[in-house]
């Protein structure tokens, strides 16, 4: 009987252990979510940009992700996007690309996991909410069309007006001036829900191992 006793409390023990890890790990997931959103966006915002400052007989859609980064289609190169983001997902910049006719018009996350959020998607991003995982969350720009989506076409200091835009877009606007603290802020968060994530694979030294990285999380943001 005491065995059975000891059995059960060990087994509410281990429960009441998990409940805490997997409410960790769904708030880990749904951080990623939204960065993934927010980068996917940002790909989405800088395809109708290329779009809508494309010369005259120049292509609409560039054929690689380094195009928005720098976009030699003029004498002084422009800048569409401000860095080829990582997959919050992978960890990498492993994007799937959706092409047409060998030209980008969107990216998707390679990850096949199941998303938590299932609904209060933007209206361009309403399809979401079927998707059965992250890979289906796609991110797309037609050419010539949402153009309004263009809000970022950085110009280069000194570099001549661009050409102006077929009637049925809007006209570029300057990319906001970086934010470095923004930036380095997010780069902690970064680390920070990395440290959580490998965290959860050890249950023996969870809870230390949750502080240490919130410590290191604060000093980061100290720094």
């Amino acid at each position: 009987m005491a065995l059975v006793i000891v059995l059960v409390a060990v087994t509410l023990l281990s429960l009441a252990t998990l409940a805490p890890l997997r409410n960790e790990q769904h708030a880990l997931q749904r951080e990623r979510e939204t960065e993934l959103l927010f980068i996917g966006e940002q790909f989405r915002q800088a395809l109708a940009s290329y779009a809508a400052a494309t010369p005259p007989g120049a292509a609409r859609s560039p054929k690689s992700l380094t195009e928005l980064l720098e976009d030699k289609r003029f004498p002084n190169v422009r800048r569409h996007l401000r860095r080829v983001y990582a997959d919050p997902f992978t960890g990498a910049a492993d994007w799937t690309l959706i092409t047409q006719q060998g030209a980008i018009i969107g990216v998707a996350s390679g990850s096949s996991r199941q998303p938590l959020k299932r609904s209060g998607f933007a209206r361009a991003d309403a399809a979401f909410a079927e998707a059965r995982s992250y890979a289906g969350w796609k991110f797309t720009v037609l050419p010539g069309a949402n153009a309004a989506l263009a809000a970022t076409v950085p110009a280069t200091p000194g570099a001549p007006p661009a050409t102006a835009p077929p009637a049925d877009t809007a006209p570029p606007v300057p990319e906001p001036t970086p934010n470095p603290v923004q930036d380095a802020r997010r780069e902690c968060a970064r680390v920070y829900f990395a440290a959580l994530n490998a965290c959860v694979l050890d249950q023996a030294t969870a809870t230390s191992c949750r502080t240490a990285a919130r410590d290191t999380y604060r000093t980061c943001l100290g720094g």
